[in-house]
């Protein structure tokens, strides 16, 4: 139950938080110094994009289009951060459940194995009663063929 719980809490902030951080992105662009970093980064994007499709020397963007760029941009590392963050808190919440899990068989392989040797332990006892048992029946034939022979 409480891993269906997460599953669902996970895919809903994975649905949320890109029309929220859409929705401070955009808001957060009309502050003067939030702008400026807007259109670094979009000028930024633009540069490597355009470079990585082999243009030499690519065009500035204008000041609307980089912010523009920019808040896309900031948006989608957003919403990869969030989903990376989800992932990497399953995996460990994963990890630590694995290792309850194999901290519980090696317990139970212990208990079994120092059930064996108890097992076993007890198994040599009746071999030695009965090797004692034997011994008195062969000794007490002895003495009935020593007395026969008399």
């Amino acid at each position: 139950m409480a891993i269906l719980m997460f599953k669902f809490v996970a895919l809903a902030i994975r649905q949320i938080t890109k029309p929220v951080s859409r929705l401070m992105f955009t808001h957060a662009a009309n502050h003067p110094h939030i702008r400026g970093m807007y259109v670094i980064v979009g000028q930024r994007y633009h540069f490597w994009m355009a470079r990585l499709q082999g243009q030499a020397k690519p065009l500035s963007l204008s000041e609307q289009t980089a912010i523009q760029v920019g808040t896309e941009t900031l948006v989608e590392v957003t919403v990869f951060l969030v989903a990376a963050a989800i992932i990497g808190f399953d995996s460990r919440r994963s990890s630590i459940k694995e290792k309850h899990k194999q901290a519980q068989l090696e317990s139970r392989l212990q208990g079994l194995e120092e059930a064996l040797e108890r097992c076993e332990e007890q198994m040599q006892k009746p071999s030695s009663v009965v090797e004692t048992r034997l011994a008195a029946l062969q000794l007490q034939l002895d003495r009935m063929g020593a007395t026969k022979t008399k």
